[in-house]
């Protein structure tokens, strides 16, 4: 109650030193001569308080006073930091954040406000102003306003937005470090440090990475949780993927062994996680489990894609649909030393002391006098002796790896393979990584759910695997309505198992799954697109020797046309492939399928000739092209059938093609004529030829119209010289002006006629009249 009347005192005596600062001001420009030092000031006035120099008004001290002043009769309703922080939202959302800031500056004076400030700095970070977000951020620790944790979670995120991720590391790291200071009064918890993680990983810069990870306590508060592991997984696949681009050059050797590294890494860590959850210490969720499978698609082996498939089944409960290619004997001798070490200890409260491993649980013990395990890049060496080639069933076999610790804590773990052997072999400690675990163990654990990340993982893996019965079995499994799991699968998902079908030409269910998806619930999220039908007729094409291939591409374009509009140019292009092939063998379908092809043609050939403006030249090439090859499956189906075919449908397909190959010649020429303007293509040369005759009869034309102009020239001259000789009409010196006039300028007096009339012109004496003239 103090402080609001405290409050209410102090808004008061500024108002009266406003109206006292404003009175005087109005008093002030309200007389037109005020003097300065004895002098009379010439500069006009006004009572608007702005002054005019050169012409221009200038706003004075007055405008501000104003704006103060209106913003703290708002503030007098607004003493409530929760009512201001409102208030900064609702003028946020205007973009107006030039008022805001005021009035958090004003507030800042006599109310803690620091929720009004985080909405200031969240806002600069949304519209890509990192550096006025700083700036805001510094000037609200200038005004006494305390930083809390939302403060250093609004910067940190927003640092990851930045779309040079480089440039604000430094900025993300001084922030993170800052807060260990004695005088921060907040320090990091885990949402801080998986922030700073994530600009560090979208950096790509380990080093940092793995600095900040050291920090972590290996148990209690702070501790590492499913999303700080799924960053660091993340942040492992992407360099390794990313430095493929930046290595254009590099050897294939090289590449295999570095990414082989990246997904030792990863199995070194998903080592320390499950025995983790096996203890409560953390959940696994479907984003951890994705991000390691898709560390282990980087591996070269068929090893590494099976274990996707353990991958699932350990923490999904997803039971394999195909044999492991470990057998339980390797698995058995394999052991599983830090699960039981895991399980053997209790937990304690955690100490300051206390750090996490890294991506690498220590196969050896590496724990120093006091305890600490490190996250830091791994110690321990592995020495491959020798890698044998795979058996005849493709199961790699692997053999005793010995370890080696030097001592050396900068050491690296040597992957260099012998010189028999082109990849690491796989230690014993990694083979049951991703084992099943036992029932009686899993009774309290619950189970990752999957979904349509997760579905999409195991497919790749199947395709990897060339696994396509496994991949249908796992399909169906997966998005059953009435079984456990009940994925709703995406447009991605549907294209990935579309392609495993088309591995198997399986056309019949990639048009029964084309019907399903187009029909219920399904078309309502707009699942089919152009490239759903493209994948769908490439299936029915690899499957071109079934007699009922036509008959499902026939069904699949029907879809397509109630689907789209315009029909795709690609998936008919097919379509009359299989036409064509098909008729080798039976062509009673063709003519059938020909009458389904009609319609989309016909759409096509109104779009190129009516189309918008935004037609590309390309797609106008492609339905030309589209055009002649449906003209050379109608020669083809009618060299094959003969008399054979009915007269009417003959008759029809006869005139269908004569029409359409009319329509091709036609617009084939303003192709190429098109592209040979442009200087490319077979069209150049004729271009070139149909250029040059062009310009030799524009030549004519305009010698032609030359001539004619000097003509009715030369005739409006010599009927003017007439009728000023008076001369009679048809008398020979009549003729001899039109000569002289009319002939003589365009033959330049050196026609036979002109030299004819000359003559007779002597004869006649008449001769010495023309010469007059």
């Amino acid at each position: 109650m103090h402080k609001e009347l405290s409050t209410e005192k102090y808004l008061k005596s500024q108002t009266r030193g406003l109206r006292a600062r404003e009175s005087a001001a109005t008093r002030a420009a309200s007389r037109p001569g005020s003097t300065q030092e004895g002098r009379i000031s010439t500069t006009p006035t006004s009572n608007s308080g702005s002054t005019q120099e050169g012409g221009l008004w200038k706003p004075t001290d007055f405008d501000d006073t104003m704006r103060e002043k209106q913003l703290e009769k708002e503030l007098l309703y607004l003493r409530d930091p929760l009512d201001l922080a409102e208030n900064t939202i609702g003028l946020l959302r205007k973009d107006d954040a030039e008022k805001a800031l005021n009035m958090v500056r004003m507030a800042s004076k006599w109310s803690r406000c620091t929720v009004s400030w985080n909405h200031l700095i969240d806002y600069e970070m949304s519209k890509g102003r990192f550096v006025e977000a700083m700036s805001r951020y510094n000037e609200m620790k200038k005004r006494a306003q305390q930083p809390d944790a939302q403060t250093y979670t609004i910067i940190l995120r927003g640092l990851s937005w930045h779309p040079h991720p480089s440039q604000s590391l430094h900025r993300a790291l001084h922030v993170y470090h800052s807060m260990f200071a004695d005088n921060c009064p907040v320090k990091p918890n885990l949402i801080h440090t998986n922030a700073v993680l994530k600009v560090c990983a979208l950096a790509r810069d380990m080093d940092a990475l793995w600095g900040v990870a050291a920090r972590l306590p290996r148990k209690g508060i702070g501790a590492p949780d499913n999303r700080t592991f799924t960053i660091i997984l993340n942040a492992i696949r992407a360099v390794a993927w990313h430095t493929d681009n930046d290595l254009p050059n590099e050897a294939p050797e090289q590449k295999s062994l570095r990414r082989q590294r990246a997904v030792m890494q990863g199995r070194r860590m998903w080592q320390e996680i499950i025995p983790r959850w096996r203890l409560g210490m953390i959940w696994i969720d479907e984003g951890l489990v994705c991000a390691m499978g898709r560390l282990l698609l980087l591996g070269s082996t068929k090893q590494d894609h099976d274990d996707i498939l353990s991958l699932a089944e350990q923490v999904m409960a997803i039971p394999r649909q195909t044999p492991s290619l470990i057998g339980p004997e390797q698995l058995a001798d394999a052991g599983e030393p830090s699960i039981a070490a895991l399980e053997s200890t209790k937990l304690e409260e955690p100490a300051e002391e206390d750090i996490i491993l890294d991506e690498a649980v220590q196969l050896e013990t590496g724990e120093d006098a006091q305890g600490k395990t490190s996250f830091s890049p791994p110690s321990a060496a592995l020495e491959a002796t020798q890698l044998e080639e795979p058996g005849d069933e493709g199961i790699v076999q692997y053999e005793t790896v010995r370890f080696r610790n030097d001592g050396d804590a900068q050491g690296e773990i040597d992957f260099s393979p012998p010189t028999s052997a082109p990849m690491p072999s796989l230690p014993p400690g990694f083979r049951n990584v991703f084992r099943p675990l036992p029932q009686h163990k899993t009774k309290s654990l619950s189970p990752a759910r999957p979904g349509r990340n997760a579905l999409s993982l195991i497919l790749d893996a199947c395709i990897s695997l060339r696994d396509v019965p496994s991949a249908q079995s796992y399909w169906g499994l997966l998005t059953d309505p009435s079984g456990p799991y009940n994925v709703q699968p995406d447009s991605e998902n549907y294209h990935m198992y579309l392609r495993l079908l088309r591995v198997r030409r399986a056309s019949k269910l990639a048009v029964e799954l084309i019907k399903d998806m187009h029909s219920g619930e399904l078309e309502t999220i707009k699942i089919l697109q152009p490239k759903t039908f493209r994948i769908a007729m490439s299936c029915c094409v690899r499957d071109k020797f079934n007699v009922r291939s036509l008959e499902y591409a026939t069904t699949l374009a029907d879809v397509m046309y109630k689907k789209f509009d315009q029909p795709d140019i690609r998936t008919l292009q097919m379509f009359t492939f299989l036409i064509s092939f098909s008729a080798r063998s039976d062509f009673r379908f063709s003519v059938s399928a020909f009458r389904t092809l009609e319609p989309g043609m016909h759409v096509l050939k109104m779009w190129v000739n009516f189309g918008l403006a935004d037609v590309k030249n390309e797609d106008k090439e492609s339905v030309v092209r589209l055009g002649s090859m449906i003209v050379g499956a109608c020669d083809s189906v009618l060299d094959k059938a003969g008399d054979r075919l009915a007269k009417e449908e003959r008759r029809w397909l006869v005139g269908w093609k004569n029409e359409l190959n009319a329509w091709v010649i036609r617009n084939t020429w303003k192709a190429v004529t098109t592209a040979g303007k442009r200087g490319r293509g077979p069209g150049r040369l004729l271009v070139a030829k149909k250029v040059e005759a062009s310009e030799r009869k524009e030549k004519r034309s305009d010698r032609r119209r030359r001539r004619r102009a000097m003509r009715d020239k030369a005739k409006k001259k010599a009927e003017k010289e007439i009728k000023k000789a008076k001369v009679d009409e048809g008398s020979a010196p009549e003729q001899a002006l039109k000569v002289r006039f009319i002939r003589g300028p365009l033959l330049g007096g050196r026609s036979k006629s002109m030299k004819k009339a000359r003559n007779e012109m002597k004869k006649s004496g008449d001769f010495d009249f023309y010469n007059e003239q």
